[in-house]
C-alpha cells in the first residue's frame, strides 16, 4: 500500500510525533510511505502552485493518509493549518474524497482532544474516512504497552484500506448562511481611560469582520481603541519548536513579533480579537500570533485583562472552538467578556453590550473564577515542569516557584499529618457514624456564616 504521511511538525523528520511514525513504518514492512513536511515547508507550498499540486498528486495516488501533528496552543501549528486552509481555497477538497485516514498527535496533553476534534472535523469535511485517532505523550513510545496500542491501531488502519471499509462521519457540515447586516451610526461615544487594542486578521474579503470591527472602533471617542491588523505586522514564520526561548523567554526568529506583543497585546488592558473561522478554526494568521506568545513559555503571557472575540463565521456550529476559547482565556487567567458573532441578527446591540461591560468589569478588575478548563491545564503544566521539563523551560520554572504554582498539597507536612490521622480515625465505626451524623451540617457551616455575615454589613 502507498501511505502518504503528511506531517505538522515545523521540524520536519527531527520531529518526536515523525518517531511514531516510523514505528508503524517500520512494523508493517512491504508498505511504501512517502512524507510530505507540509509546515516546514508551508511558505513554498503557499507561493507556488506547483509545489501544492504535487503534493496533491501524491493524495491521489495513496491508499492511505496519517495526518500527523505536535499540538501547538490546543490546535495544529499554524503552518499545518494554513495547509488546510490551501485546500480549501483552491477547491482541492474531493481529491481526499473517501480516502482512509489515521490521525497521529502528540504534545504533553493538554487539550490534545481539541486538536484531535479540529482533525478529525477536518477529515469529515473532506469526505474521508477516519479509521482511528491516537494521541500520546511525548514520551509513550518508551512503553511496551503503549508500542502495542499503535501496532494495534496500525493493523487497523490496514484492514479498513484493505476492506474499503466505511467509518462514520461525527461532524457533519458546516452550513453556511450569507451575512448581510447594516450597523448604527453611533452618536454617543463611550470615554474611558483604559487601554483597549483590537488584534485582527481582516483581509479586503472579510467585508463582515471589517464592518464589525469598524463598528465596536466607533463606539468610543476617537484614539481610544487602537486597531493592529496582523497582516500588516512584520511576523516572518509561524512557531519552530525549537524551544530555545525556554531558557531566556526570547525567540530566535529575528522579526517584530515579539516588540509588537509586548507593546500591543501586553500592554493593554482590553483586548479584543477580531478574526475569521477558515475551515474548522479561527484563522491561521491569529494561530501564528498565538503559536510565537509561546516565547513566553508555559505562563500566563495576557494576565489580569479583559478579552473579547469578535468573529465572523458559523461559531455556533463548532464547539470546539468555543471551548478552546474559554481554555485560552482561563489558562492565561484572564476573563472572557464575550464573543460576538456575524451569526447573530442583533449584531449592533450585542457590540455595544462588548464595548460596556469590558469596561465595567475592567475597572472592577473581575477576573472569573477558573473551571476545570484553567485549573486542569494549569496543572498538567505545573506536573511537566516540575518532573522534567524544568531542565530546559528554566524561566518556567523560576516563575512557578515565584508564583507559588508549585502547590502540590502533599508537600504540606501539617496537612499530611492531619490527612494520615483523620483517615485512621474514620476506621472506628463509631467516630465514622458521628461524622456521618453531622456531616452536610459540618460542610456547610463556614459558608453559612460567611452569608449570614451579609445581613450585618
Amino acid at each position: 500500500m502507498n501511505i502518504l504521511v503528511i506531517n505538522g511538525s515545523p521540524k520536519g523528520e527531527k520531529s518526536v510525533t515523525m518517531q511514531y511514525v516510523k514505528f508503524i513504518e517500520n512494523s508493517f514492512k512491504g508498505h511504501n510511505f512517502s512524507y510530505v513536511n507540509v509546515s516546514q515547508r508551508i511558505d513554498k507550498i503557499e507561493k507556488s502552485k506547483d509545489e501544492f499540486n504535487s503534493i496533491m498528486e501524491k493524495v491521489k495516488e495513496s491508499d492511505g493518509v496519517i495526518f500527523a501533528t505536535p499540538v501547538y496552543f490546543m490546535v495544529v501549528p499554524a503552518q499545518y493549518k494554513r495547509f488546510i486552509e490551501l485546500i480549501h481555497e483552491t477547491n482541492s477538497q474531493s481529491i481526499f474524497a473517501n480516502k482512509h485516514t489515521f490521525i497521529l498527535v502528540t504534545s504533553i496533553n493538554f487539550y490534545d482532544h481539541t486538536a484531535v476534534n479540529y482533525l478529525h472535523a477536518v477529515c469529515d469535511d473532506l469526505s474521508m474516512n477516519v479509521v482511528s485517532t491516537f494521541s500520546a505523550k511525548m514520551n509513550d513510545i518508551y512503553e511496551k504497552e503503549n508500542q502495542a496500542k499503535l501496532l494495534t491501531l496500525g493493523k487497523l488502519f490496514y484492514n479498513a484500506i484493505d476492506k474499503k471499509i466505511v467509518s462514520k462521519k461525527i461532524y457533519y457540515p458546516i452550513i453556511k448562511s450569507e451575512k448581510s447586516f447594516s450597523l448604527p451610526k453611533v452618536s454617543t461615544k463611550l470615554e474611558t481611560d483604559k487601554k483597549i487594542v483590537i488584534i485582527s486578521t481582516s483581509k479586503t474579503k472579510d467585508k463582515s469582520l471589517s464592518q464589525m470591527v469598524e463598528h465596536f472602533s466607533s463606539l468610543f471617542k476617537e484614539g481610544l481603541v487602537t486597531i493592529y491588523n496582523l497582516n500588516d505586522v512584520n511576523i516572518k514564520a509561524g512557531c519552530l519548536g525549537c524551544m530555545s526561548c525556554a531558557f531566556d523567554n526570547i525567540c530566535v526568529i529575528k522579526d517584530d513579533f515579539m516588540s509588537f506583543f509586548k507593546s500591543s497585546v501586553q500592554s493593554a488592558d482590553i483586548v479584543i480579537f477580531a478574526t475569521t473561522i477558515e475551515d474548522r478554526h479561527l484563522s491561521s494568521k491569529l494561530k501564528t500570533m498565538l503559536d510565537r506568545s509561546f516565547f513566553n513559555g508555559h505562563t500566563p503571557s495576557i494576565k489580569d485583562k479583559q478579552i473579547g472575540f469578535i468573529i465572523s463565521g458559523e461559531l455556533g456550529q463548532n464547539h470546539n472552538i468555543k471551548e478552546m476559547i474559554d481554555a485560552y482565556c482561563e489558562v492565561q487567567k484572564s476573563n472572557l467578556v464575550d464573543v460576538v458573532t456575524d451569526e447573530d441578527e442583533n449584531v449592533a446591540d450585542l457590540l455595544l453590550n462588548l464595548a460596556n461591560k469590558s469596561l465595567f468589569l475592567s475597572n472592577e478588575g473581575y477576573i472569573a473564577p477558573r473551571t476545570f478548563l484553567g485549573k486542569g491545564g494549569m496543572k498538567i503544566f505545573r506536573d511537566d515542569i516540575y518532573e522534567h521539563l524544568r531542565v530546559i523551560f528554566q524561566k518556567d520554572h523560576q516563575y512557578y516557584k515565584k508564583n507559588k504554582i508549585y502547590d502540590f498539597p502533599t508537600k504540606n507536612p501539617l496537612q499530611r499529618f492531619v490527612n494520615s490521622f483523620l483517615y485512621l480515625l474514620l476506621k472506628i465505626p463509631v467516630v465514622r457514624k458521628e461524622v456521618k451524623s453531622k456531616m452536610k451540617d459540618e460542610m456547610i457551616k463556614r459558608h453559612k456564616s460567611i452569608a449570614e455575615a451579609q445581613l450585618n454589613r
